[in-house]
């Protein structure tokens, strides 16, 4: 039940998930749906009391486990609410058996799943199978976690897994574009990228090596909950963690980040304490496994940390037409593969296989027991970094021992401290992925985030203005067909009204996404108590927190677009995609049913970020409902009733946001450009 003191500025339930010109789901749902589905499933370790019957049937008990049931059980209804002081965000999703084991088997093949009992099960099927979070999956939760704010947030507690060594994953980000969902990359981006792969130095596989060591980023979560939970406290008081102070709290952080090694709760306490210390710092991963680390595995998840890179074969001997090769100093492709799904934000496999494809491509690396047009993620496809991938990954101690003499190219032409611009930098990828790893290590990666995010409502709005001027020609064209064209028969007529019916429900759609886009900007950067505030001057904030928190008044509607596909007459009689029922209201009380209403014939419900502003008195409901077809005598057209409000206050919400970008694009040109240009990653990076 939702607080009868909050108002809903902005609701909206869709029958289905919204997919890329190709079908895919969006990256970016795929995470926010498993981070709520990790939220809402609370997992906790239940192995340490494992019960007598299942010692006696010698089942053993995993750590942070579900079942595939479970999930699905769960998926039916998710919901998250987080209560800020001045907003409050929600997320609920409703989607049913079929789209769930959809999900769920993406999820799998992403390797944000896996199944501990089988560690090379390939697929799930059985709703009795035990599935638990892979240090992937757990990286996704992280984020999700950070960037909503959820340890700051009072009554609201971070998930156990996080605070374990299980998490211990640190992604590389692949950019994505906001239409397409394709991954954003140049020549520049993509040597970047295949140093972080590579690793620091040649990572050979032995069965007799050790664990990877690991980072505990759940010490990073324990503490800033503990923060929260202490923060009347000074650091001056001998009994209290100096490490709840807010200014400890930075330091270390940096220093996390710039050692990169282990640390624990502890490391702020009494420093007679080392052996203490010493035995915490001694972390070991328990994905960790010396057979399913090999890298001829047949592991489903295999890669616990990313800072080290792919797994080598120090020698590898396979078959090729009948004949024995001996590779040394190789990878195989399935390693490849494996890493990419293993340690980046990949959701499907297609992906990582063009990634790969780009480095054999661009000559980095080259095959020894297969042609060279084509990448084979098979065990037995071997390949060996060229003349040219050694050279960019900088491995000295291996390229002093073949003695390469091939001179350092330089990472390009334009990119000098003198020559490279800021706008330069925002419209390279290689670049920008430079820039975004300085300011995350900086802690001022908020100020990106937030100009990219208003860059992306900018261009869908500018869209959907396209969208309205293409649905009126349309409307146009067809008065005129049926005015002057004597022989306008009803296919035609029939065909032309399913074309305004697909504008349409395009307009609904992405009206929809523009307002949860602008009120999660509004949420998360510019709020009074937003988690990632961004530094923008107080009289600009002042206003648009002023404007967000007035009385908007779009005009109160029930549109459901299949009765609308109905009263047009349109022949075909198979359910839309899209089904829209939205309300909207000025200055009015919801209180929401105990139970969510049923909804048999929907094939995915979602209320996505309900974005919810206090008002200052108790505010009254007042509904008005219409139908499409009842409008039709009214002077403007359905489109402009329904989209008239919105396009207003998406239209004046853009003014503030532009103003906005500037002022953050300023910012990060006077101060964190600068420090880039001086920064050791500018100046390892240019010289690739």
């Amino acid at each position: 039940m939702v607080a009868s003191t909050c108002k809903v500025s902005n609701q909206v339930s869709l029958t289905s998930l919204t997919r890329t010109p190709s079908g895919s789901i969006y990256h970016q749902d795929l995470k926010n749906i498993f981070s709520v589905l990790l939220y809402c499933l609370d997992l906790h370790d239940c192995s340490k009391r494992q019960s007598i019957l299942s010692k006696i049937n010698l089942k053993k008990e995993y750590p942070y486990t579900f079942t595939l049931e479970q999930a699905i059980q769960t998926m039916k209804r998710l919901y998250i609410k987080l209560q800020y002081k001045s907003t409050l965000t929600i997320f609920s999703y409703e989607i049913n058996k079929h789209l769930s084991m959809e999900l769920l088997q993406i999820f799998y093949f992403a390797k944000l799943l896996h199944c501990p009992a089988d560690k090379t099960c390939k697929k799930i099927a059985d709703k009795n199978t035990v599935l638990q979070p892979t240090p992937k999956g757990l990286a996704i939760l992280h984020q999700f976690c950070l960037k909503m704010g959820i340890p700051d947030i009072e009554k609201q507690h971070v998930p156990k897994i996080l605070t374990t060594e299980f998490n211990t994953m640190q992604l590389l980000e692949f950019d994505r574009h906001s239409r397409t969902d394709q991954i954003i990359h140049n020549y520049h981006s993509d040597k970047l990228i295949f140093i972080r792969i590579m690793g620091p130095i040649m990572n050979t596989w032995s069965s007799k090596n050790g664990p990877d060591s690991i980072k505990d980023l759940g010490s990073i979560l324990k503490l800033k909950s503990k923060f929260k939970e202490s923060n009347l406290y000074s650091s001056e008081n001998a009994n209290t963690n100096p490490l709840q102070d807010g200014a400890a709290f930075l330091l270390y952080l940096r220093k996390r980040q710039t050692d990169g090694a282990p640390e624990d709760e502890n490391d702020g306490l009494e420093a007679n304490d080392k052996e203490t210390t010493r035995q915490n710092n001694l972390h070991v991963s328990p994905f960790h496994h010396r057979f399913f680390t090999n890298p001829d595995s047949d592991s489903h998840c295999q890669y616990y940390v990313s800072d080290k890179g792919i797994r080598f074969f120090k020698e590898k001997t396979v078959a090729v037409n009948g004949t024995n090769v001996t590779v040394t100093n190789c990878f195989s492709g399935k390693a490849l593969v494996q890493y990419l799904m293993d340690c980046t934000n990949l959701m499907y496999p297609k992906d990582a296989l063009k990634i790969a494809t780009i480095f054999l491509s661009s000559g980095l690396i080259e095959c020894k027991t297969y042609g060279q047009d084509i990448f084979f993620p098979k065990k037995n496809a071997l390949y060996i970094l060229t003349e040219k991938g050694n050279q960019i990954v900088k491995w000295k101690n291996y390229i002093n021992s073949i003695q390469y003499d091939i001179p350092c190219t330089p990472f390009s032409n334009e990119f000098h401290k003198d020559t490279t611009s800021f706008k330069l930098v925002l419209k390279d990828p290689g670049l920008k992925y430079l820039f975004r790893n300085f300011m995350i290590e900086n802690m001022s990666v908020e100020n990106l985030d937030v100009y990219d995010d208003i860059v992306d409502f900018q261009k869908k709005n500018s869209v959907l203005k396209k969208m309205i001027s293409l649905k009126t020609r349309e409307k146009t064209r067809y008065l005129e067909e049926i005015q002057y064209d004597t022989v306008f028969n009803e296919f035609r007529s029939n065909a032309m009204k399913q074309k305004k019916l697909t504008i349409y429900t395009a307009i609904n759609k992405l009206s929809e996404y523009n307002l949860s886009k602008v009120y999660s900007i509004f949420s998360m950067y510019i709020s009074e108590d937003a988690p990632n505030e961004v530094n923008i001057d107080s009289k600009l904030r002042f206003e648009v927190q002023n404007y967000f928190q007035a009385k908007i008044n779009f005009e109160t509607t029930l549109v459901n677009i299949l009765d609308l596909k109905m009263s047009i007459d349109v022949s075909n009689e198979q359910e839309s995609d899209f089904c829209l029922k939205e309300v909207k209201h000025e200055g009015e009380v919801i209180e929401p049913p105990a139970t969510p209403p049923a909804t048999p014939s929907s094939f995915f419900c979602e209320e996505a970020q309900l974005w919810k502003v206090i008002p200052q008195q108790p505010p009254t409901l007042a509904l008005k409902m219409c139908h499409i077809k009842k409008m039709s005598d009214s002077e403007c057209s359905p489109t402009e009733i329904l989209f008239t409000p919105k396009l207003k206050f998406l239209d004046d919400v853009s003014v503030y946001f532009e103003e906005i970008k500037r002022k953050i694009y300023r910012i990060m040109e006077r101060d964190s450009f600068a420090k880039f240009l001086e920064s050791d990653q500018f100046r390892e990076n240019k010289t690739l």
